[in-house]
């Protein structure tokens, strides 16, 4: 399908959001690549939280939608952080009164698809902190519309014992995006002794 030739922009809106801080932490962290956008979202998600149900609006995006293959016009409803209904095909179905606190993004013009996910990333901590680290590659990914990241082995030291793997992932929680880490199969990648592969992998580390 030939897309329309809209502005380049995900907004990431990852099914495994588990509440709208996460969102407005992300938010932010666009913000300074897309101002004029962004501002308005911005004082939306500033408003002081009611409580009860929080509610959020996606409309008139371009939807890209790769578990069911559906691109084009949508409107998306979303509940507590979770998708509740999509409106494929249709635009402006949504009676916006039935929800007082409801929070509403114009997405016109915008592609609205889930967080993208990159399984070869290096974030040079810890080791090399001058070249980046877990806190700067979460944002630069985040910018780009990635939600989840796979990082790389080779960092110093390596991923090949359970504290530094624990480091990593610890880390990583506090990015707002999710990050995972691969380990070596043998001691500081040198392919002489095989490090406790199985423990790893117990403790959190995906391939």
């Amino acid at each position: 399908t030939k897309l329309p030739n809209f502005q380049v922009f995900a907004y990431s809106m990852d099914v495994s959001v588990k509440n709208t801080l996460e969102v407005e932490k992300m938010l932010f962290e666009l913000k300074d690549e897309f101002n004029n956008k962004y501002d308005i979202l911005l004082q939306n998600y500033s408003k002081k939280k009611k409580r009860g149900n929080q509610m959020l609006l996606i409309k008139n995006g371009y939807l890209l939608d790769p578990e069911s293959g559906y691109e084009g016009e949508a409107d998306i409803l979303v509940e507590n952080g979770r998708i509740k209904k999509l409106y494929k095909g249709l635009t402006g179905l949504v009676d916006e009164s039935l929800f007082p606190d409801l929070e509403v993004i114009d997405a016109e013009g915008l592609f609205v698809a889930p967080g993208l996910v990159d399984v070869h990333v290096h974030f040079r901590d810890p080791g090399f902190l001058y070249k980046e680290d877990i806190e700067t590659g979460a944002k630069a990914a985040a910018k780009g519309g990635y939600t989840t990241v796979v990082l790389m082995a080779n960092t110093k030291p390596v991923v090949d014992n359970e504290e530094t793997l624990s480091y990593i992932l610890e880390k990583g929680k506090t990015t707002g995006i999710h990050v995972e880490t691969c380990c070596s199969v043998s001691k500081e990648l040198k392919g002489k002794e095989v490090c406790d592969y199985s423990l790893l992998l117990e403790k959190g580390a995906v391939g």
